[in-house]
This record gives structure tokens, C-alpha cells and sequence, in this order.
């Protein structure tokens, strides 16, 4: 769906991602969803280092979820 989005409004999908990520009581499988899609949508406008960060962020959710 935010694929879809970042079509008309790169913002307006980022924010929606970025408010999935920080949801205290949601799947971590839908957070790293969310992730993913974030860094899908950043590569699709070639901001490699945002990437970079997104991929730093999800891993280290990861890690505190497995610890």
C-alpha cells in the first residue's frame, strides 16, 4: 500500500510508515514490515545512506526483541 503511495506523496508514506514503526502494542512482524517497506521506499529514491540507517534501526529492534 505505501508502495502505492509514494507515487503521489513521498512524505505522506513515509509518515505512515514511520507511524506503524513506533506502535508500542503491534506485531514485530508488522514493524519490520514497515521497515522494510520505509527502505524499499528509500531506495526507489536513491537515498542510499536513509537506507543504510532504516536497515541499522530494524536490526537493532531485532536484537533487543531476541535478547
Amino acid at each position: 500500500m505505501t508502495t502505492l503511495s509514494y507515487e503521489r506523496d513521498y512524505d505522506v508514506s513515509i509518515t505512515q510508515l514511520k507511524v506503524v514503526q513506533n506502535l508500542n502494542n503491534s506485531n514485530l512482524d508488522i514493524i519490520v514490515a514497515a521497515y522494510e517497506a520505509e527502505a524499499g521506499v528509500q531506495l526507489k529514491f536513491k537515498k542510499d545512506d536513509i537506507t543504510s540507517f532504516v536497515a541499522d534501526k530494524c536490526m537493532t529492534l531485532l536484537k533487543e526483541e531476541i535478547s
